[in-house]
C-alpha cells in the first residue's frame, strides 16, 4: 500500500454464526490495488527474512512465521503439560478468547514503535509509516457501497504485511512470562497463557499476575487498544487426577469457572490429553463434508467423478486428518 492508498472493504458474513445481527459474525477484507500489493508482498519477505535472522520475534509466537505452524503451537502446549505432569505438577491455561477487533483497532504509533524497538531497516519502517496514512475505504456488502471515510488506525486485513504486523504489534504480550512456572503462546491473534504448579489454587494466582501485574497482559490490552473479553476467557485445568480440586478463578469482577475442554486453532484441547472430543468433532465435520460432496455426485445432475475426488481429497480428507497424529500419541 503506497501513500493515500484508497481500498474496498468487502465484507463477509463468517460461516456458522447463530446471529448476523452481531458486528462480530462478519469478517472485513480489504480490496487493495494489485501493483501495491506486490510491492509490499517484497517488502514483507524482507522483512521477515530480518526478523527470524536475528530471533528479533518471540519464540513462541506461531503463525505467519515460517516453520511456525499452528500444530508447532499444540505440540509445545501438550509437551508443557506433560512434562509438567512427570515432575507431580499440574498446569492451567488462560485462554484469552477474542482480542476485541484485533487487528482494526491496532495503534499506528504503537506499531511503528515497535518496529524501531525491533530495530528494523530505516527504509522497511518508513515504508510501512507511509502506507498506513491517509488511507481511505469505503464498505461493500451485498449490493449496497458506503461513501468514502477515512483509516486512522489499524492492519488492513488484505494487505501481505497484516500478519507479520501484529505479530510484532502483540510481541510484548508474549514475552510477559518471566519464569520457567510460566509460559505464553501465541498464534497471531490467539493468545494462552499457562501456569505450572503443583495445586490449581496456585496456577490460577499466577494467571492472575500474568493479566495484573506491571508490564502484564491488562496492561498491554491498555496501552494497545485491544480490549480483552475477561467473561469469555477460557480456562482448562490439565490434570489425569479425578480428585484435584479445580476451584475458580476471579478475575476483575468475573468468576471464571474451569471447563473440562477448549477449542483451541481448531482443536477441542481436554484436560487430560485424551484428544477423544477433537477425535470425534473431526470425524464428524469431515463426514459432513463427505456428504456434501455425495449430493454433488448424483448420477443425473451431478459432476463428474474426477472432480469430486479431487474436492473430497483436497477437503473432506484435510478436515477430518487436521491434527490428527495428535490422537495417535
Amino acid at each position: 500500500m503506497i501513500h493515500g492508498e484508497k481500498s474496498v472493504t468487502v465484507i463477509l458474513r463468517k460461516p456458522g454464526k447463530p446471529d448476523y445481527s452481531v458486528p462480530k459474525a462478519y469478517h472485513p477484507i480489504a480490496l487493495l490495488n494489485t501493483t501495491a500489493k506486490l510491492l509490499s508482498s517484497i517488502v514483507t519477505d524482507r522483512a521477515s527474512y530480518i526478523l527470524e535472522a536475528h530471533n528479533l520475534l518471540p519464540a513462541t509466537h506461531f503463525g505467519g512465521r515460517p516453520g511456525r505452524t499452528t500444530e508447532d503451537s499444540l505440540h509445545l502446549l501438550e509437551s508443557t503439560i506433560r512434562n509438567a505432569w512427570r515432575q507431580g505438577k499440574v498446569v492451567s491455561a488462560l485462554f484469552l478468547v477474542d482480542i476485541e477487533g484485533a487487528f482494526p483497532n491496532a495503534v499506528t504509533k504503537c506499531l511503528i514503535h515497535n518496529l524501531r524497538k525491533k530495530r528494523l531497516p530505516r527504509e522497511i519502517v518508513d515504508y510501512i509509516e507511509e502506507m498506513l496514512k491517509n488511507r481511505r475505504t469505503k464498505l461493500r456488502f451485498d449490493d449496497h457501497t458506503s461513501d468514502w471515510f477515512d483509516i486512522t488506525n489499524g492492519i488492513g486485513q488484505g494487505i501481505p504485511f497484516s500478519m507479520l504486523l501484529y505479530i510484532v504489534y502483540d510481541s510484548d504480550l508474549v514475552t510477559i512470562a518471566k519464569n520457567r512456572n510460566e509460559l505464553t503462546l501465541a498464534f497471531v491473534d490467539d493468545m494462552v497463557l499457562v501456569a505450572i504448579a503443583r495445586t490449581f489454587q496456585d496456577t490460577h494466582g499466577i494467571l492472575t499476575d500474568m493479566l495484573e501485574r506491571e508490564g502484564g497482559a491488562y496492561k498491554w490490552s491498555a496501552d494497545h487498544n485491544s480490549r480483552f473479553e475477561t467473561s469469555k476467557f477460557g480456562l482448562v485445568d490439565f490434570t489425569l487426577s479425578k480428585t484435584k480440586p479445580r476451584p475458580p478463578m476471579k478475575i476483575r469482577g468475573n468468576v471464571i469457572t474451569p471447563a473440562p475442554a477448549h477449542k483451541f486453532l481448531g482443536v477441542i484441547v481436554d484436560q487430560e490429553l485424551r484428544w477423544k472430543e477433537h477425535a470425534a468433532y473431526a470425524l464428524a465435520k469431515g463426514a459432513g463434508y463427505a456428504a456434501l460432496l455425495r449430493r454433488l455426485s448424483r448420477p443425473a445432475h451431478g459432476i463428474p467423478a474426477g472432480l469430486i475426488r479431487q474436492l473430497y481429497r483436497s477437503i473432506a480428507i484435510p478436515k477430518m486428518l487436521y491434527a490428527a497424529h495428535q490422537e495417535n500419541e
